[in-house]
């Protein structure tokens, strides 16, 4: 876009100057409402509000299951499986079930 066509009144060097300008400002004012409205630092549990010590438990089970399930070459069937595929549901589960499951 060229500015001469809308700003034919300025030279070159104070279109450059309004643009400069106008994006300081622009940039300004989205820093200040990051500050406003976004969060600076992270909350533990803030986003996760239903997240309880016993799902963290759950979590962690479902991993070391699945890692055990990858280093033994993935099986589909038998107990490294079997632990494997029955960690992962109880996690997911809890999040929605009050109470032990």
């Amino acid at each position: 876009m060229e500015f001469e066509e809308y700003m034919p009144w300025y030279g070159k060097i104070e279109q450059h100057n309004f643009i400069d300008d106008y994006y300081s400002k622009l940039v300004d004012t989205l820093k200040y409402s990051a500050e406003l409205h976004v969060p600076a630092h992270y909350i533990r549990n803030y986003y996760k509000f239903w997240w309880t010590e016993e799902i963290n438990l759950l979590k962690d089970n479902a991993i070391k299951s699945n890692k055990l399930w990858k280093d033994a070459g993935r099986p589909r069937t038998g107990p490294i499986a079997d632990a494997r595929n029955s960690d992962r549901p109880k996690r997911k589960i809890q999040k929605y079930v009050v109470g032990p499951i």
